[in-house]
């Protein structure tokens, strides 16, 4: 990886930790406006693939035939934090489906909200299969199954017809050819996929704002999820999230999507500066998440001239940039390196 140092943690006036990162930035053509290291830079996809596997949910008809509202659109392309509301919208998209939990091949881990694991700790429950953050895409891809008749018990193996569609979806939005996209396992054992940074931010951009070459029932998919995701950010992960966040600050114009070891997606439909939309793809080399990845994005938004005042000041509050001791003392700060280079 070409990866340069993009976010320098300070304590008392010296760098304890550096943050290295590469970004791309892509218009809706697939020009490359501005980067920050190597935007050729081949990452898993991770959870930022999960607007692109959900499109089997549509194309299918399954979204049709068992009327799935926006609510359980948007819950199949979650990385949801194990909410109640989470939990009942995957349930709602089973149940419509005629499907059971049991047949989720996920696995458990604890849900990511605090709230909801000292639930689990009140009522002496362990998490169960619903809690794992990408129930809903196991949900929306075993009813895209059940729609095609396609077998529901091996629907994970990359050779299932469900995989080689999304394969094929992820190739055609990203505009690269699928004998070049790398895929192994995620960590939710269904197969992720690989390819250039700068395609992701692509495949982002012509998902919102579509594509002379994509065939008309691609666009009609795309817009139908991208409406979902805008319409109930909460949905997509949760509030305090970046993606969720960021959703809910642009207003019906922006899809986001973050991803395990430090992958970011994001892509505008239109902006005062960007009226032909534009997509945004951010890798940290460290899998940092928590620490790095807010305060790098809105950085770059930021460079990008995305970001109103407003905006800029309740971000740099929601993400900060000061580094705190355990008794909210500042002690030092998380200071941005990168520049992009335009």
């Amino acid at each position: 990886m070409n990866l340069m140092p993009a976010l320098a943690v300070t304590r008392g006036g010296m760098v304890e930790s550096l943050h290295r990162a590469a970004v791309a930035v892509v218009s809706n053509s697939g020009d490359l406006i501005a980067s920050f290291g190597d935007g050729q830079t081949p990452i898993f996809l991770r959870s930022t693939a999960k607007i692109f596997q959900a499109m089997p949910l549509i194309l299918s008809g399954a979204a049709d035939r068992f009327g799935l509202t926006d609510e359980e659109i948007a819950i199949a392309c979650s990385s949801h934090q194990g909410e109640a509301f989470h939990l009942a919208a995957v349930s709602q998209l089973l149940n419509k489906a005629g499907l059971d939990p049991s047949q989720l091949q996920c696995g458990t881990h604890q849900p990511f909200s605090k709230n909801a694991q000292e639930f689990l700790c009140r009522n002496c429950e362990s998490p169960g299969v619903l809690h794992n953050n990408c129930s809903g895409k196991h949900a929306g891809m075993l009813a895209a199954c059940k729609c095609h008749n396609w077998a529901l018990e091996d629907y994970m193996e990359p050779s299932h017809p469900l995989q080689l569609l999304i394969l094929e979806t992820i190739a055609t939005f990203c505009a690269l050819p699928a004998s070049k996209v790398t895929t192994a396992i995620d960590g939710c054992a269904a197969p992720t996929f690989a390819l250039p940074l700068k395609n992701l931010a692509h495949g982002f951009s012509r998902f919102i704002s579509g594509a002379v070459d994509l065939e008309p029932a691609l666009h009609a998919g795309s817009q139908r999820i991208s409406n979902a995701i805008t319409g109930h950010p909460q949905l997509i992960s949760g509030d305090g999230v970046i993606d969720c966040e960021l959703i809910k600050a642009f207003k019906g114009t922006a899809i986001c999507k973050l991803g395990a070891e430090g992958v970011f997606a994001m892509a505008l439909k239109r902006s005062t500066k960007y009226p032909k939309g534009v997509g945004i793809a951010l890798k940290i080399e460290d899998g940092s998440n928590e620490r790095a990845r807010g305060v790098i994005m809105i950085e770059v938004l930021r460079q990008l001239g995305l970001l109103d005042s407003s905006l800029e000041i309740a971000f740099s509050r929601l993400f900060t940039f000061e580094l705190k001791n355990h008794r909210g003392d500042t002690v030092g700060a998380l200071e941005p390196l990168l520049k992009l280079d335009f």
